[in-house]
């Protein structure tokens, strides 16, 4: 059996393209869980998947609150057409690859924010 060892850049990248697979993240405090999270939920948000399909998992509510505070900052940041830090490694100021480039169209700034927002709001209630 081979294993495969990517770094941490590729492992990011393809936790936010990578949108057809089912993810488990480990890792240690501070090491970017969170936003590695936030950031996938909102491309997965961006590719019309709605809310209500989206399983992010957490341990506390403090957790899953700070997740909801991060994603609303990414749709803010969006929304004033700049890619949050915590997507620049799926999308580096170059810009998207091929692979990438329908990603990077759906998250148009305004679209993506009130498209989300609508979303958000429909599955709490």
């Amino acid at each position: 059996m081979t294993t495969v060892v990517l770094s941490d850049a590729a492992i990011r990248r393809r936790a936010l393209t990578d949108l057809s697979s089912t993810m488990l993240v480990e890792a240690g405090a501070g090491s970017g869980k969170t936003s590695l999270m936030a950031g996938r939920v909102i491309a997965m948000m961006a590719s019309g998947v709605h809310p209500k399909n989206i399983a992010a998992v957490s341990f506390t509510e403090k957790a899953a609150s700070e997740l909801l505070g991060r994603i609303m900052r990414m749709m803010e940041e969006l929304e004033h057409g700049r890619v949050p830090r915590d997507l620049r490694e799926a999308f580096p100021a170059e810009g998207p690859s091929a692979d990438q480039k329908p990603i990077w169209r759906r998250l148009a700034p305004a679209s993506t924010k009130s498209r989300a927002r609508r979303s958000m709001a429909s599955a709490s209630g």
